[in-house]
């Protein structure tokens, strides 16, 4: 028989609980506490109650041994295990990484630091550390693409830092069979991930112009000497050289804006049509850097599509610092871009609907592309689809 759980000791009357009914033993008047538990009638929520029917009018209230497991707590009664009512409890120790989610992990902040040491502009590119399989083994092979095909040169290589974009054909890119050794799921990568692989194609044009620069500055170099006559080494960390946004073409297949659904999101797709109206141009923060005011940790937080975004918590595990944060805005980090909203008309498949509007879609234009076209022009447009409510 289970004993009964604790009670607040008290009169009697009857031998019935002046409590709260706790099962069908006491059949006093019922009453309301304001404890960490809800009244339930008939199920031993009040104070004083218990489940027991046989034990639950005792006539001196003795609430006996209390459960294994169980409080003792005034206002808990009966063997129940019923969680509170309101917020879950906390599982582990308030420095787990389950209360922090913005936290990230020490094995990312150690990958990233290595990355960073052998590819200088790694944390333009990637703030988090991406999930590429084989990533090294891909971006030596891109590097050697293009170092074999595209920049040669460096009248070429100057010339893409000064433009600060490159951009690629697809169709160019699938024929390299060296490249598709390497990398034969190409293809199917760009269209499932196509942020993480652009942003993989930057970092390898950054890294050429970083090493053909130095060899610029480091020829100069031997030129210059101290006092004492000795050539002054140079110091590449110093190097600045610009965000390359990297731009693929991807021809085929042409999609319908009929087809454009919730399922292509995230994903690279082609459409083709008309526009029938340009937007503004104005400048965008997609990206802000942060310094932590009591460790001076740098924090880079994407801003998603605009929305300003601080951090919820520094970064070192050390620091505790959540409010005490003073946004870099001239910081190399930082990035600012210009913009342009148009909107396109299906013209390609509209006859295929009789009897309806022609469809539209609204596009954002980043970068070079936002002078590119009027109103007016049929275009082929490749891009990545999203939903975005930032105007």
């Amino acid at each position: 028989m289970n004993e009964p759980g604790p009670s607040r000791q008290g009169t009697s009357r009857g031998h019935q609980s002046k409590g709260a009914r706790g099962g069908q033993g006491g059949n006093g008047r019922a009453r309301f506490f304001r404890g960490r538990w809800s009244y339930v009638r008939g199920r031993g929520r009040g104070r004083g109650g218990s489940n027991n029917d046989d034990n639950s009018g005792n006539e001196n209230n003795d609430p006996g041994e209390a459960p294994n497991n169980q409080s003792s707590k005034r206002g808990r009664s009966g063997n129940s295990n019923r969680p509170r009512s309101g917020n879950p409890p906390r599982r582990g120790n308030s420095d787990s990484e389950d209360d922090h989610p913005r936290r990230q992990p020490e094995i990312d902040k150690v990958a990233r630091d290595r990355w960073s040491r052998t590819y200088p502009g790694y944390e333009l590119y990637f703030p988090t550390h991406p999930m590429i399989p084989d990533m090294q083994k891909k971006l030596d092979g891109v590097i050697e693409f293009l170092g074999r095909n595209y920049l040669k040169t460096e009248k070429e290589i100057l010339g893409v830092e000064e433009k600060e974009f490159f951009d690629l054909i697809l169709d160019d890119i699938l024929k390299d069979e060296r490249l598709m050794e390497i990398w034969p799921s190409f293809s199917a990568d760009l269209d499932h991930g196509p942020r993480d692989i652009l942003n993989l194609w930057g970092l390898s044009v950054h890294q050429i112009i970083l090493d053909t620069v130095s060899k610029i500055d480091e020829k100069n170099s031997q030129l210059l000497t101290d006092v004492d006559g000795n050539p002054i080494p140079m110091d590449r960390s110093k190097i600045n050289v610009p965000y390359i946004r990297v731009g693929i073409m991807k021809v085929d297949p042409v999609v319908p804006l009929k087809a454009i659904k919730a399922s292509l999101l995230g994903k690279l797709i082609t459409i083709r049509g008309a526009i029938v109206r340009t937007g503004t141009l104005r400048s965008l923060c997609i990206r802000q850097t942060f310094r932590c005011l009591q460790c001076k940790t740098i924090i880079v937080i994407d801003q998603p599509e605009g929305r300003f975004t601080s951090p919820q918590m520094c970064s070192d595990p050390d620091c505790n610092n959540k409010k005490l944060f003073q946004p870099m805005l001239s910081a190399s980090t930082t990035k600012v871009i210009e913009y342009r909203r148009i909107r396109i008309q299906d013209v390609e498949h509209s006859h295929l609907e009789h009897g309806r509007i022609p469809r539209t879609i609204d596009c954002d234009l980043f970068y070079d592309l936002v002078n590119q076209c009027n109103a007016g022009d049929a275009i082929t447009l490749c891009g990545i689809v999203k939903v975005s409510n930032y105007l």
